[in-house]
């Protein structure tokens, strides 16, 4: 065995310190680099995980959920612009509301090649005590790419702000998460996205904007929300809000619609109920329904014309005249008169 000298055992301890750097104790610890503990996967091997395993625990899956999904819980978007600049901000009435409706396939431009930044502000009253924690940008692919900057604020006026992360994006293709301070008892966020390199050529494009809470109630609202609908313990669905939603579209239809019962408060824009009540036995009059002279899919009544089911009877207004009529295929015939019938008729009728 060779001598090992005061050189030689730094670097044999300098090693060792580095193969221990960010390894967690077996007894418990923390690391401030959250890609420290890593796993490295074999292409010639399968795994099948292990129910104690870190991995398999069920806690992620429950503990968080998006407080700004679809906008729902009285989400607004403010103070939208952007800028060429760095000095002048405009308006922009670029919809955003796409960056919440929790599709990954989603591609919006954050940064044109002619934008250098753009902010706008989040105001939701709930955001006050939602707990959020955890921001997320779905970051797409784009070339040339430029590194941005995310800025994010709270404030408890929309006046007064205070920085609760920064940090500079530098890749695409892939989701990054940003960790902010508390907002406790604010209901404002502001975010703003500012191009690091490639101002004039290159671009940001990005599918998502989440702000994740672990937080239930109706402060840290829920994961139901990350849903179009809403249900209740009945299995029963229903939109979060009333006579707001759509069901298909004109260029996106259903194929067949099975029903036992079917209400509506309109139909294709006429008022109706097109609920079937079953057959009518009741002896009395009522409207016959007909189409609308100028829009065949409404439907109208006239007190001219009613029906009754169980005498049959048809009753209307007939208009006409003889010069129109063709047939009467349902006339009685008039018998013939002979002379002597009025000769006889005549003489009794003067006596």
């Amino acid at each position: 065995m060779g001598f090992v000298d005061n050189y030689g055992l730094k670097k044999i301890l300098g090693k060792i310190k580095t193969m221990l750097d960010g390894k967690l104790s077996l007894t418990g610890g923390t690391v401030s680099d959250l890609n420290a503990v890593k796993a490295t996967a074999s292409i010639s091997s399968n795994i099948t995980p292990s129910y104690t395993a870190i991995a398999a625990s069920p806690f992620a899956r429950e503990f968080w959920h998006d407080h700004f999904a679809f906008l729902t819980g009285g989400h607004v978007i403010q103070n939208h612009q952007v800028t060429t600049d760095g000095i002048t901000w405009a308006d922009d009435a670029t919809d955003l509301s796409n960056l919440f409706m929790q599709k990954d396939s989603n591609n919006f431009i954050l940064l044109s090649k002619s934008q250098l930044a753009r902010r706008f502000t989040m105001y939701c009253q709930s955001l006050a005590h939602s707990g959020v924690a955890w921001y997320e940008l779905g970051v797409l692919y784009t070339y040339p790419f430029s590194n941005f900057e995310v800025y994010i604020e709270t404030s408890n006026d929309g006046k007064t702000w205070t920085s609760i992360h920064k940090s500079v994006v530098g890749g695409n293709s892939s989701p990054y998460f940003f960790k902010g301070n508390s907002i406790s008892g604010n209901t404002y966020l502001r975010f703003t996205f500012t191009k690091k390199d490639n101002f004039d050529t290159g671009s940001v494009r990005i599918s998502c904007l989440k702000a994740y809470t672990s937080r239930k109630g109706d402060q840290g609202l829920g994961i139901e929300y990350e849903y179009p609908y809403n249900w209740d313990t009945y299995k029963n669905i229903f939109p979060h809000t009333d006579g707001k939603r759509m069901l298909g579209s004109a260029d996106k239809r259903w194929g067949d619609v099975y029903a036992v019962n079917m209400y509506a408060s309109t139909f294709n824009g006429a008022s109706t109920n097109v609920k079937n009540h079953g057959e009518a036995t009741d002896d009395s009059m009522r409207h016959v329904w007909f189409s609308d002279s100028n829009d065949e899919t409404k439907r109208v009544y006239n007190d001219n014309f009613k029906y009754n089911p169980v005498k049959n009877m048809l009753t209307t207004n007939i208009s006409g005249n003889a010069a129109t009529a063709t047939k009467a295929t349902s006339a009685d015939t008039v018998p013939s008169i002979t002379n002597t019938e009025i000769d006889t008729l005549l003489t009794n009728a003067f006596k």
